[in-house]
């Protein structure tokens, strides 16, 4: 099959959406399909190094001009105005399939090329949109919350729904949600949780070199990853540690974002500037020597759709200490794998629990390889190629 994965997210951009992106096409790639990868990014402002990345790609990286929208928390999202050329140009690679991950600039584009050159278009839904309307106004998502969910439903989600013949969702959780939204009238939804390459961090182990760089001999370390966004409620993570930290404990916290500032300066208000240590942006083919570092893997969000992060850190060996949420059905499994909680005394609780009763930790961590069997990068694939095989054959019945 010959696919095209239009996306707003993308590489050198560090997140779920895009691990998700690279699983899938290098899993289809690897089958024989041919995938490419139509975007906007401004390669003017990306380094030398993940520019060759992008060269490498090739005929199969498509690169669509846009313009930065004028948001702050939105500078890796960017508007393209939709020109004919555009689409001629889709036309010429004679797409079997279009997968939008997307709802934004890029589905546009996808909507309008699958409706003039009939092409069955498939959409997977994975972020819960109203945790983000801040990022467009703060201001107007205060004063008025329901008018930016309609503009957000209406503007967005139902054209990219309404197109797609097959809808995929990662979680139940972002199934339910996509009810809440009433995008009804596509009725033949999926749920495909995400899967990942595990080999790379089931085999991984501490490297002394980072052991010694951020100083972590004999430390037990409590560990964040992800993207350092507010929705990911990182500074409740920090001042629930403030009242367990000690000469002998370390907070890790690994990635990049908006709010590092903010909570580098947080950590010198609560005078942990020696106990709370940011790595800053690390590459992904590192990053499970940063698993390998912790003992215990923290996250307080409630945005998470199904937390890819999560499946890392298992599949790591760490024990998940983690908000309760709906996107970890069939996941982390209370005192099995991993503990949610759902207040911060219980997060403190909990954190002093498992840094002092080592019989607890190790039961935790026998169990958290083989909690992530299901995730697999080839289950993950084989999934989706359904799905593609599926769309065809609808769009063949339609015509």
């Amino acid at each position: 099959m010959r696919i095209g994965i239009f996306t707003d997210q993308y590489f050198p951009t560090v997140s779920g959406v895009v691990t998700s992106i690279e699983t899938l096409a290098d899993g289809l790639r690897a089958r024989g399909h041919i995938v490419y990868i139509i975007t906007s990014l401004d390669l003017r402002n990306i380094k030398k190094e993940e520019l060759e990345i992008l060269k490498a790609k090739g005929e199969y990286f498509i690169n669509v001009p846009g313009f930065h929208y004028p948001f702050k928390k939105l500078r890796g999202y960017r508007f393209i105005n939709i020109k004919k050329e555009y689409i001629k140009r889709i036309a010429l690679l004679k797409l079997d399939v279009i997968h939008v991950p997307t709802e934004f600039s890029m589905a546009r584009l996808a909507i309008k090329c699958s409706k003039e050159l009939n092409i069955p278009m498939v959409h997977t839904f994975h972020t819960l949109f109203d945790e983000y309307l801040s990022y467009v106004s703060g201001f107007f998502t205060r004063l008025f919350p329901k008018m930016m969910h309609n503009i957000l439903v209406n503007r967005f989600l139902r054209p990219v729904s309404r197109q797609s013949l097959i809808e995929i969702v990662p979680t139940k959780k972002v199934y339910d949600q996509r009810y809440h939204y009433k995008l009804g009238i596509n009725e033949d939804v999926r749920i495909i949780p995400t899967g990942i390459n595990l080999d790379a961090f089931l085999e991984s182990k501490r490297q002394a070199s980072l052991v010694s760089k951020y100083q972590l001999q004999n430390k037990f370390v409590y560990l964040f990853v992800g993207r350092i966004s507010e929705e990911k409620r990182i500074s409740n993570i920090i001042t629930a540690y403030k009242k367990v930290a000690n000469a002998n404990n370390r907070l890790l916290i690994v990635g990049d974002g908006p709010e590092l500032s903010k909570l580098r300066k947080l950590t010198l208000e609560l005078e942990l500037k020696e106990n709370v240590i940011f790595t800053g942006f690390i590459e992904w083919k590192n990053i499970s020597s940063y698993y390998a570092l912790g003992d215990v893997f923290l996250c307080d969000s409630v945005s998470e759709t199904q937390g890819l992060t999560y499946l890392e850190a298992l599949a790591s060996g760490l024990p998940l200490l983690v908000r309760k949420d709906d996107c970890l059905l069939n996941l982390l499994i209370n005192d099995y794998n991993g503990i949610a909680y759902e207040k911060e005394n219980e997060l403190i609780a909990y954190m002093k629990n498992l840094e002092t009763d080592k019989n607890k930790l190790l039961s935790l961590k026998r169990n958290t390889k083989k909690s992530t069997i299901q995730y697999t990068d080839n289950i993950f694939v084989e999934n989706i190629i359904k799905v593609y095989e599926d769309v065809i054959k609808k769009i063949m019945i339609y015509h």
